[in-house]
């Protein structure tokens, strides 16, 4: 069992289009690379500044739930809070939106405990799980209230966006899971699916060197 991919919506430099990320199993290293981790490993492997450590936080703010207004791509938010002005527009609310896809092997022994909650009888027969999740605001009213107040004062639009980013944080955040049919799920825990470890090169000699991330 290894993660196949992940979708990233708004998430930091991550805007609004399609953003899919491919992982390969550990067992599948390229050719003429001998790693030594264990079994039901993601690698994510790739030369300096190509977006390891981004992909890694995603995932490691999604499985400690720890998420900030800062979080969000700023465009979507700058243009999403535009928007809000035109009062014939249907108001949405920020969200930050990831779509996993977890790979079961087959003809192997996955321990797919974890993984129950989120399947439906169709998945039975398949070798792909898909989770979808969404970071949304705690109360969205709330913030439309609030929201409304910081516009109708006589602030620079610089001070506006940043009231309202902390406005955000001061409401608070919640995870909500779905399953690929839409339903969500209750109560459902990502650390006890994932476990993200972020392995450091100490001797990298080029730019061209490759770092790695695990993910368990």
């Amino acid at each position: 069992m290894y993660l196949k991919s992940l979708e990233i919506k708004n998430f930091r430099k991550f805007g609004d289009k399609n953003n899919i990320v491919e992982f390969i199993n550990s067992k599948d290293t390229p050719e003429g690379t001998e790693i030594n981790v264990a079994q039901n490993t993601t690698l994510i492997i790739g030369k300096n500044n190509s977006g390891k450590t981004t992909i890694i936080e995603a995932l490691d703010t999604l499985v400690n739930g720890k998420f900030t207004g800062s979080d969000f791509n700023f465009f979507y938010l700058k243009k999403l809070f535009e928007g809000y002005e035109n009062e014939n527009t249907n108001k949405q609310f920020p969200e930050i939106e990831f779509k996993l896809i977890i790979n079961l092997e087959k003809n192997k022994n996955d321990d797919i405990t974890n993984l129950v909650p989120l399947m439906t009888l169709e998945d039975l027969d398949d070798t792909e799980i898909e989770l979808k999740i969404k970071i949304v605001l705690e109360e969205s009213q709330e913030f439309l209230g609030e929201f409304d107040k910081i516009i109708n004062k006589k602030i620079s639009g610089t001070e506006k966006f940043l009231k309202i980013i902390e406005q955000m944080n001061k409401i608070g955040y919640k995870t909500k899971f779905y399953r690929n049919d839409d339903i969500e799920i209750e109560n459902f825990k990502l650390d006890k699916l994932i476990n993200v470890v972020s392995i450091k090169a100490n001797n990298v000699s080029d730019k061209n060197s490759l770092k790695m991330h695990l993910i368990k």
